[in-house]
């Protein structure tokens, strides 16, 4: 028999990080007792039901089955608590909301807007993507419901009496949705139809969410204490006692996932293996060593001439940022960071450096480093070659002044990986910081970017990798395979690595095999691990179910 999903199955879960799952849903575990740094606010399934994340109000993000860890929402610029999640439809990425309305977004999932300068106060509730995953609602406590991107503006609406809105469900189709209220009442708005409500039943027991099913033809309402309302063609398969509730601080969320059941349809064949991938030349790291990459986070703020306090005393590589932008965002305490890796080296290998790459901006820094360079002096230009000549001059200047930035502080690496994340793309030509938007939605010059660092540093005899993911890296830069030497890369978003933390039942590195060899895939996409004709030398992620104890992603080296 091989498996079919349904999707009549939920999970319910608590502010202590507890799961439970009714209807046949897969239950991969709770947060373990003492682990969660914080009280947990929000989770979401994968598309498959075979996995799920648990959010933090602090941001640590929790994941389980085959949910994939893209990153800590805690790490990334915030103000306020958080106060929700969202996975995107495809599973290739997180959306995090605080109650003052910033919005982490981690994996592929587009950064499309904030409310965070219309919300007047701390009472953002929650986010719900789009069906397509190019847009979200953002909705408060007052019931003000927030488009951003393709997401309609279908309405809002204060609940009956004041009772503050807890959560919204989209329909199928996006033209509509629910929000329901603390006192049981469910408003529809657009063609989301009404089903029905516990308003008259849930008496003084508040109600905490509500989620639909995937075929948007029924809705589930939950209260605090798990009490479980299905209406339309959500079945209720059963409730959480109230003293477990009461044991759990109470539910916080329900979710809406899939469960296995049996067919007779036979299984799909397996797709024919890869050929294996030819090994480059010139790999620095000891295959199975771990170690870990910082920033400029990673600064003492209050004495530059060191590196923040806690950082591990002993590894077996490193990765140091030069630059947070290719025009701007020196790391000022790389020097600090470099004695920092030089000590801490297992075999007193020098640390390999890194450079986050972005689109030019309309910024007169960002038009002036472009203006001219090796591809000419671009207003000499044909019209229709300018922004390609820009483009270029812009990545090559850039990583050649984050290079001379390095070697004036005396670090220096003969392996330098070009970052290429961030996939929410602006129209035109340029970047867009305001709106978190890095890259042009123009990969053709993007592509021109990426070549003109990777050439700059080169020229230098330096090898060029690129750290990217298959899913970002194509949005950014499509199929575009660098000219020249093929490239390593580092690949980021792999499930599982094994640091030294302190955790049992993590797997060993062994599970890492296939994302090294190009075989290994994202939940949610068909795409190989690869990208820009590359070949793996590192992986990075945080594993398990604690955050690191030093607050920066471990690596693997290939």
């Amino acid at each position: 028999m091989a498996p079919s999903s349904t999707t009549n199955a939920y999970d319910l879960i608590t502010a202590a990080g507890g799961v439970y799952s009714y209807g046949g849903a897969h239950n991969f575990g709770s947060v373990p007792k003492k682990s969660a740094s914080s009280r947990i606010i929000g989770a979401a399934a994968t598309p498959g039901g075979n996995g799920y994340w648990l959010l933090g109000a602090d941001g640590h993000l929790y994941a389980y089955g085959d949910a994939i860890h893209y990153g800590t929402p805690y790490e990334q610029r915030h103000v306020g608590s958080f106060v929700g999640l969202a996975v995107t439809p495809d599973g290739g990425g997180l959306l995090a909301v605080t109650d003052h309305g910033s919005i982490v977004h981690l994996g592929d999932a587009p950064f499309c807007g904030s409310p965070v300068h219309q919300v007047t106060s701390d009472n953002v509730v929650g986010i719900v993507p789009t069906p397509d995953g190019n847009g979200y609602w953002v909705f408060t406590s007052d019931g003000t419901v927030y488009p951003f991107g393709d997401a309609r503006a279908i309405g809002s609406g204060h609940g009956p009496g004041g009772s503050p809105a807890v959560g919204l469900a989209a329909t199928a189709d996006g033209g509509g949705y629910w929000i329901a209220y603390a006192d049981g009442a469910v408003r529809q708005f657009g063609d989301a139809p009404f089903y029905g409500s516990p308003a008259h039943a849930v008496g003084h027991q508040p109600v905490t969410g509500i989620a639909a099913t995937r075929n948007g033809a029924g809705y589930w309402v939950a209260t605090d204490t798990g009490q479980v309302y299905g209406y339309g063609q959500a079945v209720s398969h059963g409730s959480l006692g109230r003293a477990a509730a009461s044991a759990g601080h109470g539910v916080v969320a329900v979710v809406a996932t899939a469960a296995k059941t049996t067919s007779g349809a036979s299984a799909p064949p397996p797709p024919p293996p890869l050929p294996p991938l030819k090994p480059l030349k010139g790999d620095p790291y000891a295959h199975g060593a771990i170690g870990y990459d910082i920033s400029n986070f990673q600064c003492n703020r209050h004495a530059p001439a060191r590196t923040q306090a806690g950082l591990p005393a002993r590894l077996g590589l490193s990765v140091l940022q030069v630059a947070g932008w290719l025009d701007s965002s020196l790391n000022s305490c790389l020097a600090a960071e470099t004695s920092w890796a030089n000590r801490a080296a297992a075999k007193g290998d020098p640390p390999s450096l890194y450079l986050f790459m972005n689109a030019p901006t309309n910024s007169t820094a960002s038009r002036h480093q472009a203006a001219t360079g090796p591809a000419g002096r671009c207003a000499t230009r044909p019209r229709d070659r300018q922004a390609s000549c820009r483009a270029y001059n812009y990545g090559y200047n850039g990583a050649r002044h984050a290079l001379a930035y390095a070697t004036a502080r005396g670090t220096r690496s003969s392996l330098w990986w070009i970052d290429i994340e961030n996939a929410a793309l602006a129209r035109g030509e340029y970047a867009n910081f305001g709106a978190g938007q890095y890259w042009s939605a123009n990969r053709k010059l993007n592509d021109r970017t990426i070549q003109g660092a990777i050439d700059a540093l080169r020229a230098s005899k330096i090898t060029v990798g690129i750290y990217s993911s298959s899913l970002q890296y194509s949005a950014i830069a499509g199929n575009y395979v660098p000219a020249g030497k093929r490239v390593p890369l580092w690949i980021a978003g792999v499930p599982w690595t094994k640091p030294p933390y302190h955790e049992r039942g993590l797997p060993s590195t062994a599970a890492l095999a296939s994302w090294c060899a190009g075989t290994a895939h994202y939940q949610g996409s068909k795409k190989t691990d690869l990208f820009a004709g590359g070949v793996p030398w590192l992986l990075q992620e945080t594993p398990g179910v604690l955050p690191s104890p030093y607050g920066i992603d471990p690596d693997y080296a290939c």
